[in-house]
């Protein structure tokens, strides 16, 4: 083989590999969407507060997720969360 059709094929592959990877993606993206529209599990809304500043607001937290903040808070000092129903 020539070394210009080596460099084609190498390309090819390359775009094959790439569009596999693109379209894997949209798979689990849309199948991600899909179980949690199928599954309407409870969301929550989290703001992250150490002190009086607000460090940060999550949206769409689930169960999961918050389980995990909680979990955590138990190692920072002076961490507040305050908790709210997620509504759509």
């Amino acid at each position: 083989m020539s070394l210009a059709s080596t460099a084609r094929t190498a390309r090819n592959l390359g775009y094959i590999s790439w569009a596999f990877e693109k379209a894997i993606k949209l798979v689990r993206t849309v199948g991600r969407k899909g179980y949690e529209i199928i599954t309407d599990k409870p969301k929550y809304e989290v703001e992250i507060m150490v002190g009086e500043t607000n460090i940060e607001v999550r949206d769409k937290v689930s169960t999961k997720e918050l389980n995990d903040l909680l979990k955590a808070m138990k190692t920072m000092d002076h961490v507040t969360l305050v908790i709210k129903s997620f509504k759509v």
